[in-house]
Order: structure tokens, then sequence, then C-alpha cells
């Protein structure tokens, strides 16, 4: 691996010295055992990313790279779907008997700590965070050594009691694939995740995969009568919207305000806190409610 030039402003960095090589096998993709997995990161090549930087013949973007301290393994920290695209053109180009095209690596400066965070910060930047990964990149930061107050912050969440707020999407981390699934459709409301993952930052209350199979069923079975209809995400949206402006405006000024409440109210339960800052007294009894659990 050849040094190469230096890091330029675009990539929003003074300064760093940067790497090309052509050989990708040297980059790891970080598994599920792994501190730096990533459950949304893409598993395979894009054939359209393929196919454009195969006709340009090089990848302007860079892949961040982290260094392990022990084994000196490359694992790619952002950029691991530059990584799989660059992979497969070489390999198509290999077969061609054509030149490779060459990757820029920047090594990644912070410590193991600074790179949990790294990955968390990206896939917030990409896409809207669901219920479930909330939870699992929570816990993915507690165990890298940080604070409630930090996972807040890193996960772009203002709140005033950070480590009850976290307490209760940490239990998703710790709920099976199918459950988390039910949980991010909305088809369970966020105060039930205890019932399933347990109430215990390590996942020690957790059900088991049988019980929490059951435990869904059972809430899927239950009668109409004292079932609780679940509002899709775009409905109480809507319903957020109307209530806020549009009909609020025909009410008088008293309802109007319990119309903004109401809506408020609605966005913070949905993971908004930002929403009732406006009405302090209001998010205390919020917040009070919602630490009482089911």
């Amino acid at each position: 691996m050849a040094k190469g030039e230096k890091f330029v402003d675009k990539y929003g960095v003074e300064s760093a010295q940067i790497y090309k090589t052509a050989d990708l096998s040297i980059i790891k993709i970080p598994g599920p055992d792994h501190f730096l997995y990533d459950p949304t990161a893409p598993t395979t090549f894009d054939e359209l990313r393929v196919r454009e930087i195969d006709d340009a013949g090089k990848m302007d973007d860079p892949i961040t790279v982290y260094t392990d301290p022990d084994t000196k393994t490359l694992y790619a920290l952002d950029g691991r779907g530059r990584t799989l695209d660059t992979t497969e053109v070489n390999r198509r180009r290999k077969e061609e008997g054509r030149e490779p095209v060459y990757a820029l690596l920047l090594p990644f400066s912070g410590t193991e700590k600074d790179a949990v965070a790294r990955v968390r910060l990206f896939n917030y930047h990409r896409r809207t965070p669901t219920p479930s990964g909330m939870g699992l990149d929570i816990l993915a930061l507690r165990k890298a050594g940080w604070s409630w107050p930090d996972c807040a912050a890193k996960l772009h969440v203002e709140s005033k009691d950070p480590e009850q707020w976290a307490k209760r999407y940490l239990p998703l981390a710790y709920c099976i694939e199918e459950v988390r699934a039910a949980f991010d459709a909305r088809e369970l409301p966020i105060t039930m995740a205890r019932k399933f993952g347990g109430g215990e930052v390590d996942g020690s209350a957790a059900l088991g995969k049988k019980e929490q199979l059951a435990l869904l069923q059972l809430t899927r079975e239950a009668p109409a009568t004292t079932k609780v209809k679940v509002v899709s995400p775009g409905k109480r949206r809507r319903l957020v919207q109307v209530l806020t402006n549009g009909a609020s405006e025909k009410l008088n000024a008293g309802n109007k305000t319990v119309a903004q409440i109401v809506a408020a109210t609605l966005a913070f339960v949905d993971g908004d806190p930002k929403m009732l800052r406006g009405w302090p007294d209001v998010a205390a009894i919020v917040e009070g409610t919602m630490k009482k659990g089911v």
C-alpha cells in the first residue's frame, strides 16, 4: 500500500495522510461479533455503483479504516459499500486482464471508543433510525464506555433525563429479530419493550427466544376489545400536522393550545423530545408517567 497525496479540505479535515491501494482484501468488514458491526450496512455490492466505478476507472470517495491496535487488521469504518463495490470492480477487471481501480484509504485516528461512536453518527446522517436501531446503538455506545448523556448526544437526542430515555429503548437491543421488527413496524408500543428485553441494562432479565415468540404471538392474538389500535407512522405525522397548523386555526385560543400540546406529546412519545420544550410542565408529567413503565 503506497503513500498517496495529502488529504484535501473537501473531506472535512485540515490535513491527513491518505493511501492508495488496489488490494481491497486487506480491509475487513466487521461481522456481527465485532464492536464495529453495523447491521444496517450493505452486505453485497451495488451493481449500479460497480458500473459507475468501472466506467470512471477510479474511486474518488475515501474509505475510512480503523486499525486494530493488537492485530493491525484494517476494518472498514465508513465506506463499507464502497469497499464491496470496488472489490467487485477489481474482480471483474482481473478476469478481463484490465488494470485495477485504486481506492483511497483514510486511517481513523481516534480510539476504539471514538470509532464506535463514529459508526453511529454515520448511520444517523444516512437514515432515520428505527426504534430497535436506536436500542442497538445505545447498547454499542454503552459497551464502548459512553455515558448516558453521551449516548443521547451522539444519537442527536435532547432529554432532561438521558438515562431514563435510553433505558426505554435499550431493552430492544435484547429482543430477537422478529420482535424488533414488530416494534419497528409500530405494531407494538415502545412501552412494551421491557416485557421482552427486560429492565436490566445488561440484558440479564430478557426473555429467551421461545418466550419472546410466545409473548409476541399472545399479543397479536389478544381480543380486539383489549387490543390497542396502533396508528401508522404516516397517520401520526398527519395528525401532528393538522393539530399544529391547518385545522387547529379553526379553534379558539384555549383549544388551539390544547391541540398543540397533544401534537407535541405525540411527537415526544415517538422520540422527538424537542417538541415539548415549550411546555416543560407537560414534559415533566409525560416523562414521569413513562418512567413508571407498562
